[in-house]
């Protein structure tokens, strides 16, 4: 049975009482209210039969003084289920006989067996609706709760006994958000999602489930996020840096709150040249918290506890900024000026010069090897010929025969950070009787940093000279030129 007594949402608290009768639909509570909860007679009559209603007995036309006394009526009865038709001798049959009781109440009338002598209740959860033998209540957290009553006539007979839902509202009168902004960083190393609490103060009564309390929110931007509440707590978790406003609905009440989660990144790129011999200084940006510098190989990268770093000697090195928990990191290079100027022609040709086989010793086009051997120009190195640039194949033959070949495992070289700016992966395989079946070379321009995984291990990547990062492997014959 569902009762309920509208009660507007999150009004501040109040001492009331309650009293449940026929036409009762639902009852609502927000935390905090008191008062008591009261039967009325009505309702315990309706339970024990109704003398209003279109049943037999209306049927049967009482007040026309056919059927006046309803002693005789339930006698008539009895005597009949018993195989005994004596109506006694009265003419108007309105007084019974031998056999006819006089005092029997008529179903639905309301005698001293069917009237409250006392009512007792209970809660089917306590710690939502706290409430007495007697009716006295306190709602305390938002939640539906059933509650049972049962009335008793002063011989202890049951004359009523129901059960009912009370909704109880958490009390949001008085309800702010612990902040309502907030900055967070996101590191390489931080895990998806990053996630921080804010807490809903001043509320009375907020369920863990959520309960009774509606819990909604939108995100008014392009940030990736998600929220949460449980109890009075309400967790933010977002996926990715960005910023935005985050429209919080609670119950009947909206917070905004504004969330700017900053990308801590070094300073220049996550992937950096470096000339021997030459400094260059590192900030970490996002933050300014204090940073712990380190190299990952100090013989080819030194750094300072201040971000001040120097290239020793051509090679790779992984710098590291740490603060706190939080890390990121960047792939230094260290090559020569001159092996600068080839790494940045190569890329330039790559991008703004057209493929073309046919032309491809004319200014303005290129083919692979072409682009390897117009790009060393600027190291004054003429690679097989001073004028005519020699095929992939030939280029990787050469490289045979004059120990350009890197050993090893190639993807172990690249992990391990062996593989330096300006070498050549060939392609081989092809069944076109050239040096090992060669058919196309690339230029290797350094390594990319892309964080750690869920190990802490670096993740690194490769850069070439005219494809996107990533674009090739380790493949199977590297030449360091």
């Amino acid at each position: 049975m569902l009762l309920s007594l509208i009660v507007p949402g999150n009004v501040q608290a109040q001492e009331r009482d309650i009293t449940f009768t026929s036409d009762t639909e639902e009852v609502t509570l927000v935390c905090g209210d008191t008062g008591r909860f009261i039967l009325s007679q009505e309702l315990a009559d309706s339970y024990n039969g109704s003398d209003t209603g279109s049943d037999i007995w209306d049927d049967m036309d009482w007040d026309s003084g056919t059927w006046e006394d309803t002693g005789w009526f339930y006698g008539f009865f009895d005597d009949y289920d018993s195989g005994n038709w004596d109506f006694g001798t009265d003419d108007d049959m309105g007084n019974s006989g031998d056999n006819v009781p006089e005092t029997s109440p008529a179903p639905g009338n309301s005698g001293e067996q069917n009237k409250i002598a006392y009512t007792e209740y209970s809660s089917s959860d306590a710690t939502a609706l706290e409430v007495t033998k007697d009716g006295q209540y306190s709602a305390k957290l938002g939640k539906d709760v059933i509650l049972y009553i049962t009335a008793y006539n002063s011989e202890n007979t049951v004359v009523y006994n129901g059960s009912f839902e009370i909704v109880v509202k958490a009390d949001l009168s008085m309800a702010a958000l612990s902040e309502t902004s907030h900055t967070a960083y996101w590191y390489d190393n931080t895990k998806s999602p990053l996630s921080f609490i804010v807490k809903v103060n001043g509320a009375k009564g907020l369920a863990p489930s959520g309960g009774n309390t509606g819990f909604d929110y939108e995100i008014r931007s392009a940030i990736e996020a998600e929220c949460s509440i449980s109890g009075e707590e309400i967790t933010i978790s977002v996926y990715s840096p960005g910023s935005g406003v985050i429209e919080i609905v609670l119950g009947d009440r909206t917070f905004s709150f504004k969330i700017n989660v900053k990308r801590v990144t070094i300073s220049g790129n996550n992937s950096l040249y470096l000339v021997k011999g030459k400094k260059k200084q590192l900030k970490l940006k996002g933050t300014s918290l204090k940073t712990v510098w380190t190299s990952s190989n100090p013989s080819v990268v030194k750094i300072t506890k201040n971000g001040k770093m120097k290239g020793k000697k051509p090679g790779n090195a992984i710098i590291t900024a740490k603060t706190g928990s939080g890390r990121t990191g960047c792939v230094v290079s260290v090559v020569t000026a001159g092996r600068l100027k080839v790494l940045k022609r190569a890329a330039w040709i790559g991008k703004h010069w057209k493929y073309d086989q046919q032309k491809r010793m004319q200014d303005g086009y290129y083919d692979c090897s072409a682009l390897v051997w117009k790009a060393y120009l600027k190291e004054k190195r003429y690679i097989m010929s001073k004028n005519y640039a020699p095929t992939s194949a030939d280029l990787g033959k050469w490289c045979a025969q004059h120990g350009k070949i890197i050993k090893g495992n190639n993807t172990k070289n690249l992990q391990k950070l062996k593989m330096k700016p300006g070498a050549v992966m060939f392609e081989t395989g092809s069944d076109n009787g050239r040096f090992k079946g060669i058919y196309h070379v690339e230029m290797f321009t350094g390594y990319t940093f892309y964080g750690y995984d869920y190990n802490g291990k670096e993740i690194i990547g490769t850069k070439w000279a005219n494809r996107p990062d990533n674009y090739y492997g380790a493949g199977d014959l590297w030449a360091q030129l």
